[in-house]
């Protein structure tokens, strides 16, 4: 392969990844980790508003609906998904 002012380059480019696909991934781990970020920042930083509760009651009311999902998990697994512990848990 060759940049634009025509160098050469030692090894083949092609095998290189730009960014990751963890934008159209499921990632199921997260969810517990951001209902424990909020559990804590309302009970030692300041209480939740009532308008942001709803908004996490609708986050979670979806959770339960798809916590059985199978996910790319933390790992980001490419071209298939799994059930992993760490994301139920």
């Amino acid at each position: 392969m060759h940049t634009e002012d025509g160098a050469r380059f030692p090894c083949a480019i092609h095998a290189m990844r730009i960014g990751n696909a963890a934008v159209s991934q499921y990632q199921g781990d997260i969810y517990g980790e951001l209902m424990d970020a909020f559990y804590l920042s309302n009970k030692y930083v300041s209480p939740t508003s009532y308008d942001v509760w709803v908004k996490i009651r609708y986050r979670l009311e979806w959770i339960c609906e798809n916590w059985q999902r199978p996910d790319a998990g933390i790992w980001e697994m490419r071209n298939r998904q799994e059930h992993f512990v760490y994301s139920k848990t």
